[in-house]
């Protein structure tokens, strides 16, 4: 059983979640991005999420 990454939008097995990534749902190769991308990456997906697409 893995773990969703929400910054890629990922399934990903255990492996690449550790330390405090991991309570935060975000993987070892999206924690090494720069905060500010990892911050537009959510606050585009927070976007979308409330757009209907119908």
């Amino acid at each position: 059983m893995g773990h969703y990454c929400r910054i890629c939008a990922c399934n990903k097995p255990n492996e690449p979640f550790s330390g405090k990534w991991h309570k935060d749902h975000i993987c070892k190769e999206c924690s090494k991005k720069p905060k500010e991308e990892r911050c537009a990456i959510d606050q585009e997906n927070e976007i979308f999420g409330f757009i209907p697409l119908s």
